[in-house]
């Protein structure tokens, strides 16, 4: 969860996962929520080790509110 933040990066995470990555890690809240006043995030990447995997809970990825800009997601 990130509000009123800038310049960070999510990489190589597991979220909503266990770290073998096969199953649930049993949550149910969003893996990813970006909120009012956030600048330049980064979520995940194109080299190895930089991307996450997001999975289960109800959204992966969730922008929202306003003076969010500039987000580079990737993987």
């Amino acid at each position: 969860y990130f509000k009123k933040s800038s310049n960070n990066f999510i990489q190589g995470n597991y979220i909503g996962s266990a770290i073998d990555g096969m199953n649930l890690s049993g949550t149910s809240a969003n893996g990813i929520q970006i909120e009012d006043s956030c600048s330049f995030i980064t979520i995940g990447g194109s080299a190895s080790g930089e991307m996450n995997l997001i999975s289960g809970g109800n959204q992966g990825v969730i922008i929202n509110g306003g003076n969010s800009f500039s987000h580079l997601i990737e993987n």
